[in-house]
């Protein structure tokens, strides 16, 4: 993992990971926004009591309270592998699967895709088992289609090498071609690549999605229930579209 160090020698944690600070303030704002949208359709004028009964507020009670635990047990499960202050020594995976470094003088993004829904929305869209059409939609043709124009030669799928020799790399001529995934956000269309057996760097801006991206990748156990629709109040059909459960990463 890249990690930058102190003036005293210390290691400390790269410039790309979050410390549980600010994911949990992250997500504190999520909650705050969430609670305010769900209080306004459980407080009824008497003519809409009228015709909504108390049972289906109590339905979207409950319904409320239960994605809110699962949202926050999934960031606490994030949040307990990340440094407690910026010089903190980094959190590293004994065996990590994805490697991520800060490119020195790249300035990260402070914005970009810094709340907890787009987190919650691009779990569904790319590791959740509901959306796996997306998989097979989009990014399997993109692998398809670079398997066609830049195959991996059977045999030496995974293959690295940074010796330069006639202007390619070794992994080139040897079999496994290099392929660049710009705004990689958390890395599936990088995985399906990687799994076609190319070697593959993405490149990300947001801080928040490569964090979430290396507990994915790097040190995610299990899976997690999370409700990624809680905050959408417009565009569901129904409650239970709005709180659909969904397993992450897939089986």
């Amino acid at each position: 993992m890249g990690a930058t160090y102190s003036p005293s020698g210390v290691a400390q944690k790269p410039a790309w990971q979050l410390v549980r600070s600010q994911l949990q303030t992250t997500l504190q704002t999520y909650l705050k926004q969430v609670e305010t949208e769900a209080a306004r359709l459980s407080t009824l004028t008497p003519r809409e009591r009228q015709f909504i009964p108390q049972s289906l507020i109590d339905e979207r009670s409950k319904a409320y309270e239960e994605s809110k635990a699962a949202n926050v047990a999934f960031t606490n499960a994030v949040a307990a592998t990340l440094p407690e202050k910026f010089s903190s020594p980094p959190s590293t995976s004994p065996s990590p699967l994805l490697h991520i470094l800060h490119h020195q003088g790249v300035k990260l993004g402070t914005q970009n895709y810094a709340s907890m829904g787009s987190i919650l929305l691009h779990l569904l869209r790319d590791w959740s088992a509901e959306c796996e059409h997306v998989v097979n939609d989009v990014y399997l043709p993109i692998v398809k289609q670079l398997q066609e124009r830049v195959p991996v030669r059977e045999g030496m799928e995974g293959v690295t090498s940074n010796h330069q020799n006639n202007g390619l790399c070794e992994d080139e001529k040897r079999g496994a071609p290099r392929v660049l995934v710009p705004g990689s956000g958390l890395s599936r269309l990088a995985f399906e690549l990687m799994r076609a057996g190319y070697q593959v760097e993405c490149n990300e801006f947001s801080p928040f999605f490569a964090t979430v991206t290396d507990y994915l990748f790097n040190h995610c156990r299990e899976q997690h229930t999370i409700f990624p629709l809680a905050h959408v109040f417009s565009e569901n059909w129904s409650l239970d579209n709005q709180y659909q459960p969904v397993q992450v990463p897939p089986a």
